[in-house]
């Protein structure tokens, strides 16, 4: 029996949006592990928003259920403890948990603030927002009805991070600052910590996709300036790729 994947919205806009549900998505893919997905539509299940946003995703094995990305990592690393994914040398046990870190506060924070709080960004995703809406759910729904119970959960979870006390293009200057330091660590290596990848690579990918798909403009103009963390992205989107989830064409 397949495991269910309970996600914001489904395989096509899974990395608009929800960077966490994306790192589950990805995971499944990368260790071969069958799994459905179940979409979520997005205002007929938005009451108590921070609840719902907080719960997502959602493994389901059987009659076990797994809330969140954390419980879900946790899950997937007893399932499958001995892939190279989640196989760390002791050398670099410290450097993983705090890029890890970085990723799940910081880096998350900046998805947040170009999808939500930076104007470019939070039009592309009610865009997106909206034709998940319309081509998933059949459903006509107003864009700020969608938007904002979503945008005030996320904010309420992030707004201590720094990045939320910058004019938006100051944000950007922050988002390309975490680009030069995801350059510094694949100067010479293929991923994060080496030249195989690790779930601290999937984590960061997600979080910096989304991010750069929210900052559109900003992003086509700033990436050529950093190929190897193109590469980088395009390689970990390739490791991870399956029938659940999309090729990233905004990274290309």
């Amino acid at each position: 029996m397949n495991k269910i994947l309970y996600s914001w919205s489904g395989s096509d806009e899974i990395e608009s949006f929800s960077p966490s549900c994306s790192i589950i998505n990805r995971c499944l893919s990368f260790l071969n592990i069958d799994f459905d997905i179940k979409a979520i539509p997005l205002v007929s299940e938005l009451n108590g928003a921070k609840d719902k946003l907080s719960g997502l995703p959602i493994i389901q094995d059987r009659d076990k259920k797994f809330f969140g990305v954390r419980n879900a990592i946790k899950y997937l690393k007893e399932l499958r403890e001995e892939s190279e994914l989640f196989q760390v040398p002791q050398s670099q046990m410290v450097q993983e948990q705090m890029l890890r870190d970085w990723a799940l506060t910081s880096l998350r924070a900046s998805c947040v603030y170009m999808s939500f709080i930076n104007p470019n960004g939070y039009a592309t995703i009610k865009k997106k927002f909206q034709k998940a809406a319309k081509y998933q759910f059949d459903k006509q729904e107003d864009l700020n009805k969608v938007a904002e119970p979503i945008k005030e959960a996320l904010l309420h979870s992030t707004f201590s991070f720094d990045i939320f006390r910058l004019e938006p293009e100051l944000g950007n200057s922050h988002l390309e600052e975490q680009l030069k330091y995801i350059d510094g660590l694949v100067t010479t290596n293929e991923f994060l910590l080496g030249n195989q990848i690790k779930l601290v690579d999937i984590i960061a990918y997600c979080h910096l996709s989304s991010s750069l798909l929210a900052a559109s403009d900003f992003s086509k103009k700033i990436r050529p300036k950093y190929p190897r963390v193109s590469r980088w992205l395009l390689r970990v989107a390739a490791q991870t790729r399956s029938k659940n989830n999309i090729h990233p064409s905004h990274l290309d």
